[in-house]
């Protein structure tokens, strides 16, 4: 007899205001988003909801690191916004100066084995970046 249960995993308790912000599409919503992570010092632990959440939505799908990247920025940026971006901010905004982006890199830790894999994120990003249209 199996006496494990058939459970699913619980959900984060994230604040219903920042999932309906997410994919952000306007400069009002990043803002919005910003803020929130960093909600009276308790950036750490809003940064682990946001982690989970987007751990829990891309699930074990995504075979390739590639893929996850892709499916984690989609969840958190609608590609038209994010044109406005580039990963340095030499020319646009700077991207990997986000509090959402520490976020998604954090999320897609588990899936790093090698420094290699580090940088595969990184051009992944520099390439979605570079790609997105208005």
């Amino acid at each position: 007899m199996d006496n494990r249960s058939n459970s699913a995993f619980p959900q984060p308790k994230l604040p219903a205001s920042l999932v309906d912000l997410l994919p952000i599409n306007s400069n009002k919503t990043l803002y919005a988003v910003e803020s929130l992570l960093q909600v009276e010092g308790c950036i750490k632990n809003k940064e682990e909801l946001v982690k989970d959440f987007l751990l829990l939505k891309i699930g074990n799908r995504h075979n390739s690191l590639n893929s996850a990247v892709t499916a984690i920025f989609d969840l958190c940026f609608e590609r038209s916004y994010a044109s406005i971006f580039s990963y340095h901010g030499k020319t646009k905004k700077s991207f990997k100066a986000l509090g959402i982006f520490q976020v998604m890199q954090d999320t897609l830790s588990g899936r790093v084995n090698s420094p290699q894999d580090t940088d595969t994120i990184t051009k992944v990003i520099i390439n979605i970046l570079k790609h997105a249209k208005k």
